[in-house]
């Protein structure tokens, strides 16, 4: 399965594959920081770890000459602080959510930022309203998971 050219469209069994795989990794990691939140009580601990162990392997990786990856250079890092800082606030956010609601709880709520990100596209990008049948997807799911927060007993 290599890379795809400029034009060429993924295979759609290609494609089904990558959402399940995504999904399994997603909602494993879900579970796994729920179970390491209850154990470990401290948020930024978890996370702090998780950081350093996928660094570690990266560069150990790197060592290994596993995968190829540019060297440590300040004129290009500077450009990706904002992004780390933003993804790190996230990363801890979620983990501090998961030590005090449940799994379910979290789902609900990912669940509902496609409609936050089609909004921010459209005004920091650009970007095209979604279309009237995307709309009632969102809808649809946003009327799901208030639903569930109204019917919810934790």
């Amino acid at each position: 399965m290599g890379a795809l050219s400029a034009g060429e469209e993924a295979p759609a069994a290609r494609v089904a594959l990558a959402v399940l795989f995504y999904c399994f990794c997603s909602g494993g990691m879900l579970i796994v920081n729920k179970l390491a939140v209850v154990h470990v009580p401290s948020p930024a601990l978890v996370t702090l770890t998780q950081f350093i162990v996928c660094a570690v392997v990266v560069y150990a990786a790197k060592l290994l000459r596993l995968l190829e990856a540019d060297d440590f250079e300040w004129a290009k890092v500077k450009y990706y602080l904002v992004y780390v800082i933003s993804f790190s606030v996230g990363t801890w956010t979620n983990m501090k959510v998961l030590a005090m609601a449940n799994v379910e709880t979290v789902i609900v709520f990912r669940s509902c930022t496609p409609m936050a990100v089609a909004v921010f596209e459209y005004f920091c990008y650009d970007r095209a309203l979604p279309t009237r049948r995307s709309c009632l997807a969102l809808l649809l799911i946003t009327a799901g998971a208030i639903a569930h927060i109204l019917t919810d007993r934790e």
